[in-house]
């Protein structure tokens, strides 16, 4: 459980979304979960799955799975595609420190 999901005074300073296959993706989901645990509370962490929401991957442009878009205070800042969770850490980094 996120840390976003029971605390309701959390306001984070960025939300990172996963948009992922419909696939069981173990790697991606065990990186995933250790990210969310050590940048949850900075972070909310959300994932849409490809077949469930197909009609929003479509409106980004979402080709590539997975892919991370990052938003600040609603606005797309970086967008990561492919499994580069050193890139997806060097960020949460940088956010963590701010």
């Amino acid at each position: 459980m996120s840390y976003y999901s029971w605390n309701f005074d959390f306001q984070p300073t960025a939300v990172l979304v996963r948009f992922t296959s419909g696939y069981y993706s173990g790697y991606i989901d065990h990186v995933w979960t250790d990210l969310e645990e050590e940048y949850g509370h900075k972070v909310e962490f959300r994932t849409y799955n490809s077949f469930r929401h197909k009609d929003m991957l479509d409106k980004l442009n979402v080709s590539i799975l997975p892919t991370f878009y990052l938003y600040q205070k609603g606005v797309l800042v970086r967008e990561v595609k492919g499994a580069k969770i050193d890139e997806l850490r060097a960020i949460l980094d940088a956010i963590k420190n701010e």
